[in-house]
């Protein structure tokens, strides 16, 4: 869509969504609205991007507007069917004066993109209240995600799986296959496999249970620590190739009869 003049004045595309309303006439805008001919003024580029966004669809480009004209690129393509899925849940289930606003809207995008956290605070603590996106972590590993239901609207419950439920097991499973490779590790490099999905407190205490099995052990002082495959792993691996030896030996003599 092209719309000649470019941005009236005090207009960027960096308030569209935020600044008042600033008709190019306002009396024309006045009478227009007086006679029923057009909605109250100012809701325009929030519709657009609410359905826009609320669709799964790319938020409206603007990006070719200058001095001379505005230029607004809507795509058809749903990106994600199940944002919209879920947005539409939602948006059933309030009633009319309480529908989530344009900014909720941007807030969820934001989760669903990456983001730890809505950029704005006010709108994070109310839509973490309604239940509607969900804390996880603590202090500075701390991370907002949307709910189970988005991932399962999504048919993508495994990847809810993936970022929330994080415990002993999954951090070995990480960290075994890559000192296999490498033989040892540096807290940083550590810390990339893992991202921000435990805190450090969590990590000292998986590494100490660890250490205490024989699995991982250390070398260096704190801020210079290595760690290694323990005594015990060599063990466990032995084990498990016997077992799957023996495994083996069971089948092949299954399709031998």
């Amino acid at each position: 869509m092209v719309n000649g003049g470019g941005l009236p004045p005090g207009v960027s595309l960096t308030n569209l969504l935020t600044v008042p309303s600033t008709p190019r006439n306002r009396l024309l805008a006045d009478v227009l609205a007086k006679t029923g001919l057009v909605e109250r003024s100012g809701q325009g580029i929030d519709k657009i991007f609410l359905r826009t966004l609320s669709e799964g669809k790319p938020e409206p480009d603007y990006a070719q507007t200058d001095d001379f004209s505005v230029c607004a690129t809507l795509s058809g393509t749903i990106k994600d069917p199940g944002f919209a899925l879920y947005i539409q849940e939602i948006q059933e289930g309030l009633p009319d004066d309480a529908k989530l606003t344009v900014f909720d809207v941007i807030a969820l995008c934001e989760i669903r993109d990456g983001a730890r956290r809505p950029s704005n605070r006010e709108i994070a603590r109310k839509l973490e209240k309604m239940g509607y996106i969900e804390k996880h972590g603590k202090t500075n590993a701390q991370f907002f995600l949307l709910p189970r239901r988005y991932y399962e609207l999504r048919e993508d419950s495994a990847a809810y799986s993936l970022k929330t439920d994080w415990n002993l097991i999954q951090v070995w499973a990480i960290l075994c296959p890559f000192l296999e490779k490498y033989r040892r590790a540096r807290r940083s490099e550590i810390n990339k496999l893992l991202g921000d999905h435990i805190s450090d407190k969590q990590f000292r205490k998986f590494i100490s249970i660890l250490k205490g099995k024989g699995l991982i052990r250390t070398e260096g002082a704190r801020g210079r620590t290595r760690y290694y495959l323990g005594e015990k792993y060599n063990d466990l691996d032995e084990i498990i190739n016997k077992t799957l030896s023996i495994r083996s030996s069971e089948i092949r003599g299954k399709d031998e009869i």
